[in-house]
């Protein structure tokens, strides 16, 4: 499908699209989160959808990784979005959210920026093997 739930800090919740690299939907409630889904799909199976979404949150509450590995957090692919579409755009994601889902950004050694800094430093070493000939 290329979209998974995360939970940012203030409780609320994300979806993250592995096709855009970006988030889709921010600060959403659980019933906008079904809503969004399901809305995509077949409402005959309204009941069954929503059960399986309730149960993805109910994991991300418990702080549990609710698709078996994946372990990305709002962190990590907030840090991700602003490495794909650049520096500046950590003000347009992050505008009228909660404070608590962004305060993080200035802590170095939050997991954003570790994810951040790991991804700056990779494509640096990327860009110096293509212009030696390497790459």
């Amino acid at each position: 499908m290329g979209h998974r739930i995360v939970k940012q800090p203030s409780g609320k919740y994300a979806i993250w699209s592995t096709i855009v690299d970006d988030f889709i939907a921010t600060d959403a409630t659980r019933e906008e989160i079904i809503n969004d889904y399901i809305s995509e799909r077949d409402t005959s199976l309204r009941e069954e959808q929503s059960k399986k979404l309730n149960d993805i949150m109910d994991k991300l509450d418990a702080g549990e990784k609710p698709c078996g590995g994946y372990d990305h957090s709002w962190q990590h692919d907030l840090a991700w979005a602003v490495f794909i579409h650049g520096d500046h755009y950590v003000k347009e994601l992050t505008e009228g959210l909660s404070k608590e889902d962004y305060d993080f950004i200035n802590d170095p050694s939050s997991e954003y920026n570790t994810v951040l800094n790991k991804c700056k430093q990779e494509r640096a070493a990327y860009e110096e093997e293509i212009q030696n000939g390497r790459g």
